[in-house]
């Protein structure tokens, strides 16, 4: 195997230089090679063939001071805790996109970069900060709590992500997707959690289910929400251009999935693609002020239910202003600007008539008003923005 500068050869015990560079290279590390004054820690081999990737993993992570890189041969390496408090963000990089895979996963440390790889259990992020998980595969349950400085980028998340007291946190380019639909939340943000963005991320379908004792399933695709014991309600968030829809065959009859539901404060919903058969697929509860949801768009299920923005008498001094929305109930002291409301049934404003809704809104760009209509591009409506940064990639 090749390594930036000249070759490696694994299993020696020696100590030698890059051919150029100058960098420290050590092997003997049953079988990983340590670029120690480099950025690039290998451990070689087949993790499924070899009893000891794990042990060569934890002896990685022990010998990096920061600024390295770990790449993992594709395997099953068990559950894994960090611990270490880096200098530098250190890496763990699949070598093949979601080939090496963990089961429970459990950070509690500093400065640490997941990429590439497959999370088939728990994934906890606890008192940790400087933590990145990017193109990743989370397949479970997913929490950063009383935490700091938290990315989740580019990532396939098949259930539910909680940020629970998070100071600072970027949710940005991921795809929720399970088969069948998530039977629940995809995005809860709980607390005090602040200072974030949830952004560009496609959430696709959940699938609530109604229990044996008649409980069911409450699921949002982005949720707000505090508990009994917290201080606060989430705050300073901005929440932009993700593409948000519900399938109607999936999920027990009437517990069907909503859209956004937001409370607390210095929050800005803007340019978000929602199609959601609930009544609320945009919901702004308890806020003392301070939300502006501005140039939504909002699409019914394929018979018109649903479509709606909704501000309940929770809140106070919430901004509407420039959505495309079925309806707007303003149940608080909400302040409405120039929105559109498109009708549900037969008429010039029908929302079939201004949309062109091949796949019944299951696609982005079934967004895309119809050339003409009152919610066309260079009209002030609507999620235009986002659409065309869509259309541009």
């Amino acid at each position: 195997m090749a390594l930036i500068h000249g070759k490696v050869a694994f299993g020696e015990s020696t100590e030698s230089s890059a051919a150029a560079g100058g960098l420290s290279i050590l092997h003997g590390i049953a079988g990983l090679v340590v670029l120690v004054a480099g950025w690039l820690v290998v451990a070689a081999g087949s993790a499924d063939a070899d009893a000891n990737a794990r042990a060569r993993l934890d002896a990685a992570l022990a010998s990096t001071k920061g600024g390295e890189t770990i790449v993992l041969p594709d395997g099953d390496y068990g559950a894994l805790s960090i611990s270490q408090v880096f200098n530098e963000p250190v890496t763990i990089r699949s070598e093949t996109p979601h080939g090496a895979r963990f089961g429970v996963v459990m950070i509690t440390g500093a400065n640490v970069v997941l990429d590439g790889i497959a999370v088939y259990d728990r994934f906890t992020l606890r008192n940790a900060s400087g933590i990145e998980v990017r193109n990743s595969r989370l397949g479970s349950w997913a929490e950063a709590i009383s935490s700091q400085d938290i990315k989740f980028r580019g990532n396939e998340i098949t259930a539910t992500l909680m940020m629970q007291k998070v100071l600072g946190f970027d949710v940005s380019n991921n795809f929720f997707y399970a088969e069948g639909g998530i039977n629940g939340d995809h995005l809860t943000i709980v607390d005090e959690t602040r200072s974030g963005t949830i952004a560009n991320n496609t959430m696709a379908d959940a699938a609530p289910v109604i229990n044996a004792d008649g409980t069911y399933t409450h699921s949002d695709a982005i949720q707000f929400y505090t508990t009994p014991s917290a201080g606060d309600w989430p705050s300073s968030i901005l929440i932009r251009g993700n593409f948000i829809y519900d399938d109607p065959a999936t999920g027990d009859a009437g517990v069907w999935m909503q859209g956004i539901n937001v409370g607390g404060r210095d929050i800005i919903i803007e340019e978000n693609l929602v199609m959601a058969g609930t009544p609320n697929a945009i919901i702004v509860a308890n806020s003392p002020g301070g939300i502006e949801v501005r140039n939504n768009t909002v699409l019914p299920w394929p018979d018109g239910s649903g479509g709606n923005i909704r501000v309940n008498n929770t809140s106070q001094g919430v901004y509407v202003d420039g959505n495309v929305a079925s309806w707007l109930f303003d149940q608080g002291t909400a302040v409405v600007g120039d929105n559109f409301k498109y009708e549900t049934g037969p008429s010039d404003n029908y929302f079939r008539n201004v949309f062109d809704l091949k796949n019944d809104g299951m696609v982005w760009t079934d967004f895309i008003p119809k050339e003409g209509s009152p919610i066309d591009f260079g009209s002030r409506y609507g999620a235009q923005k986002r659409l065309t940064e869509l259309g541009s990639r």
